[in-house]
């Protein structure tokens, strides 16, 4: 049954068998929704038109929010069924769709199939992917800016360059696609459905089209060109295949022909991981200029030396006729892990406070061996700026030292950050519930003057070097008894030359430290148990964070003084009043992507804001 207040909507499906059973609701009218298990917090996959799917234990139940504020989990993929998608008539191969590349009598047929491929397929294809930021908007338009055609053992695979339009912009975006037929490529055909863009048709002949991440032989064929390092001539550019020097150690165990391909829930990228030996990122999203995870990737593996990472094993290069330069794919050596550190922070705070229900007024202290990884995360953290301190005679990474100059623009930065929140707490006022009016009084009241104080007194101290940029605990895998950093791009909202300017380390410190506040929240915002107290679990996750923070900071300080990564205990102690300033900025930056989207996340946030700025 459902039960609905406005625009809330709570469903409950009870099984009251014996055994196991399935069930499919029809919840049409709350198409689009998705579903929140109200006891863990966890997201399910969003309600479609058809019948919604559940599997129940024996005498189990679910209680879901149907909510329209909630994003799909990561792992969801909006796929349609091969049956509800276009026919498109490829006369002539990937030639159908290019007039210049068809006899003259067939030229108007090439208008017409390009003129489908790009009004009506690729739309539809482009606005139901992760990786397009416009998906909430109706696409007005996508059309072909730039290709080329790679071949392989006797298949070829569309290289794509798409100019991609909403209501308000036009960004580009890289797609690879992949023909596979009916006739004599069964299993290839099986595993290219779920990521059909078109059915196709020659004659008699019928396939499908589909996004290339899904099929084994397109990695085949990235790989054996990265190996030949092939120059593919475009219709307006250039396709470099760069190998690194790391390239053969890390494909080796690769066969001739991959079979094992999983794609992991990313939103900037589609990310493979090809026999379990290497990830293959296609990067969807397309700019000129270095791609900053490729370039740190390099330098870490190749300069560096430095082992908690992702190597980088080569790159794909979009070389335009005028010379500008883009990366479209990136192979690294796939890291074995046991997932992310954000999930491992989680699930220990939220089985901590589990162990605090009522009636155990006694306070048990957080898990060693937890603190003790948190300590390693430190190290390591604090081993990665020690790497990206070191002197090779490269320009774009050699540190520089800290400058009045670069504390005054420091500071602006913060502020500018600050005056975003406030300006958007003034826009979303209403949405605000009356418990949270004092934290946007608070924020709006204070200025932070005594913590810009601190700061403004700190002499310039340490060296500027490039960081992480994107620092937070879902970057981190945990492999084994260790942990190795990921995603070295940063946000890609910021402009290329800023990502790549050098900072100070203590900015992924403060990055670091805000995602465990982050933490906190999350295990609060999942709910309280029946018998628990909402005030008394507050104080406990309170308590929990400190700890978690002393525990981490400590550990860095330790290990970047024994690295080298900060000179003596003095210019670290005159550093750390621009620590807290870093983490109000963090904190600032990202309010102003949860203020207008989720609220209720929010709220943590605004209250680790205002707990700062009052500091």
């Amino acid at each position: 049954y459902v039960r609905e207040l406005g625009d809330e909507a709570v469903l409950c499906v009870a099984n009251l068998a014996r055994t196991a059973q399935p069930v499919e609701i029809d919840l049409a009218r709350f198409s689009g929704r998705v579903p929140v298990e109200m006891m863990g917090g966890n997201a399910f996959a969003p309600v479609a038109d058809s019948g919604y799917a559940l599997t129940l234990p024996a005498h189990g139940f679910f209680w879901l929010r149907l909510a329209v504020d909630v994003a799909p989990p990561d792992w969801y993929v909006d796929r349609r069924p091969v049956e509800d998608l276009g026919v498109l008539v490829l006369f002539d191969g990937w030639n159908s769709l290019f007039r210049d590349r068809v006899v003259p009598w067939r030229i108007a047929m090439a208008i017409r199939t390009l003129a489908q491929f790009e009004e009506r397929v690729l739309p539809a294809y482009i606005a139901r992917q992760r990786w397009f930021t416009g998906r909430d908007e109706a696409l007005a338009r996508a059309r072909i800016a730039d290709h080329a055609v790679l071949d392989h053992e006797g298949r070829e695979w569309l290289l794509s360059l798409l100019d991609a339009r909403s209501a308000d912009d036009a960004v580009r975006w890289f797609a690879p696609f992949a023909l596979a037929w009916e006739d004599g490529e069964d299993e290839r055909l099986r595993l290219l459905q779920p990521a059909a863009v078109a059915k196709v048709r020659v004659g008699p002949r019928v396939g499908v089209m589909a996004d290339a991440q899904a099929d084994p032989a397109f990695c085949a064929a990235v790989l054996h060109a990265m190996a030949a390092r092939r120059e593919l001539r475009g219709a307006r550019c250039t396709l470099r295949f760069l190998p690194s020097a790391a390239f053969a150690d890390i494909v080796r165990r690769v066969p001739a022909t991959p079979s094992q391909l999983r794609v992991l829930p990313q939103a900037r990228s589609s990310t493979l991981v090809v026999e379990e030996c290497l990830f293959m990122k296609v990067l969807r999203q397309v700019g000129p200029g270095i791609h900053v995870e490729a370039e740190m990737g390099r330098f870490l593996t190749d300069v560096a030396h430095f082992e908690h990472h992702a190597a980088v094993a080569g790159t794909v290069e979009h070389v335009a006729d005028g010379g500008a330069t883009s990366s479209l794919i990136l192979l690294q050596a796939y890291l074995p892990n046991q997932g992310d550190a954000w999930a491992l922070a989680l699930d220990q705070l939220q089985l901590w406070l589990g162990r605090h229900g009522a009636g155990k007024p006694a306070v048990e202290p957080v898990d060693e061996g937890f603190l003790e990884r948190m300590r390693m995360l430190a190290r390591r953290t604090a081993e990665l700026h020690a790497a990206l301190h070191r002197r090779s005679g490269d320009a774009a990474f050699d540190p520089e030292p800290i400058d009045a100059a670069d504390l005054q623009r420091w500071a602006e930065q913060v502020r500018h950050c600050i005056d975003a929140v406030r300006a958007l707490l003034v826009e979303h006022a209403p949405s605000w519930a009356p418990a949270q009016q004092a934290l946007v009084q608070r924020v709006a009241a204070s200025g932070g003057q005594a913590v810009f104080a601190r700061a403004a007194a700190a002499a310039p101290a340490g060296m500027k070097t490039r960081i992480h940029g994107g620092f937070r605990l879902q970057e981190v895998l945990l492999v084994h008894s260790d942990f190795a950093f990921v995603d070295f791009e940063g946000d890609p909202r910021v402009p290329l030359a800023q990502r790549r300017a050098k900072q100070s380390p203590l900015r992924d410190v403060a990055a670091m430290l805000c995602s465990l506040d982050q933490v906190r929240d999350a295990a609060l915002l999942a709910g309280v148990q029946p018998d628990a107290d909402p005030a008394r679990r507050d104080a406990l996750a309170a308590q929990w964070l400190r700890t978690v923070r002393e525990a981490f900071l400590g550990a860095y300080a330790e290990s970047a003084l024994a690295t080298g990564g900060w000179p003596d205990s003095l210019a670290l102690d005159a550093a750390r009043p621009w620590l807290a300033l870093f983490e109000i900025e963090r904190i600032a930056q990202l309010l102003c992507d949860e203020i207008p989207q989720r609220p209720a996340t929010a709220a943590g946030l605004l209250a680790s804001l205002a707990d700062r700025l009052d500091a």
